[in-house]
């Protein structure tokens, strides 16, 4: 289960585990192409994050359907 929220500049998405095993991931996409992912660590009481670029979120995305090997995606824009 997820929701998704629309900003002036950032899309915002959290991403709920089904089965509870796992604290909600929030993804923030913002419009000059980084990516923030955030985790909220109960044991520490803070959030953990990274922040990536999109092309690595898509290169993330597009490898679960891949065989092994080294791959390159291009993102064509508008």
């Amino acid at each position: 289960m997820y929701t998704v929220e629309f900003n002036y500049d950032t899309t915002t998405i959290i991403s709920m585990d089904d089965h509870d095993q796992f604290s909600d991931i929030e993804v923030t996409l913002s419009d000059n192409g980084l990516v923030l992912l955030a985790q909220y660590d109960d044991d520490a009481g803070s959030s953990d994050m990274i922040m990536i670029s999109q092309q690595q979120l898509m290169d993330v995305v597009a490898s679960m359907n891949s065989p092994e090997g080294l791959f390159k995606i291009e993102i064509l824009r508008e």
